[in-house]
């Protein structure tokens, strides 16, 4: 694992991702609840990224519900967010787990890795699109801070459905994180996008065998 990786600015390039910084993103939610105050009391309300990146408003909407009374586990339940990266999508998880159990944001204010962060570097193309032609069904990620240490691992039956689990000096052992949540954050196929947010999406097919 690395230190404190960056995406490449030929990645970046390539790809148009643009990560708002967290001063934009309150400044937006503070919009929203202006005009719709309901949306961040209401614990059933749903909030959707379709862009989410590595969830810098995810985090945001996120912190907000929690500031307004809703539970984190509520709150996570209720937030969705879908990106073409597969390793942003494995950032965001990480991100959410370290978050809710620990407290602890791994990426600063403009997205990028708090110094303390350990985790692996980012390739040029980490898309839908990638994992699906080279038949990558073990792609995994590691994330490490504060002695604690994050897996997200690639679902090997589903090609945009990812799993997690971590281990630290409170967790004696590898454990599975429960709530369901693991289905609210999905890489997407930006060609076709109609998913229902439940881990499955009949828009792409098994690679064909030589």
């Amino acid at each position: 694992m690395k230190t404190n990786t960056l995406k490449s600015s030929a990645r970046l390039k390539k790809t148009a991702e643009f990560f708002t910084p967290m001063w934009l993103v309150n400044e937006m939610i503070d919009k929203i609840e202006e005009g719709s105050p309901e949306f961040f009391i209401d614990p059933d309300l749903v909030a959707l990224d379709p862009t989410c990146g590595n969830g810098q408003f995810v985090l945001g909407v996120l912190n907000r519900k929690v500031k307004n009374g809703i539970s984190k586990e509520q709150s996570i339940k209720t937030t969705f967010g879908a990106d073409l990266m597969a390793d942003n999508i494995a950032d965001l998880m990480a991100r959410i787990l370290f978050w809710k159990e620990f407290d602890i944001d791994i990426f600063d204010d403009k997205g990028n890795p708090v110094p303390d962060l350990k985790h692996d570097g980012h390739d040029d193309d980490h898309s839908i699109y990638w994992l699906h032609e080279n038949g990558i069904k073990d792609y995994k990620r590691e994330y490490s801070c504060n002695g604690i240490t994050v897996s997200i691992r690639q679902n090997p039956k589903k090609w945009w459905l990812f799993e997690h689990k971590y281990k630290s000096a409170k967790v004696s052992k590898l454990h599975y994180s429960g709530g369901g949540w693991n289905r609210n954050f999905v890489v997407a196929d930006a060609l076709k996008y109609n998913y229902r947010f439940d881990g499955n999406c009949p828009n792409l097919e098994e690679p064909k065998k030589a």
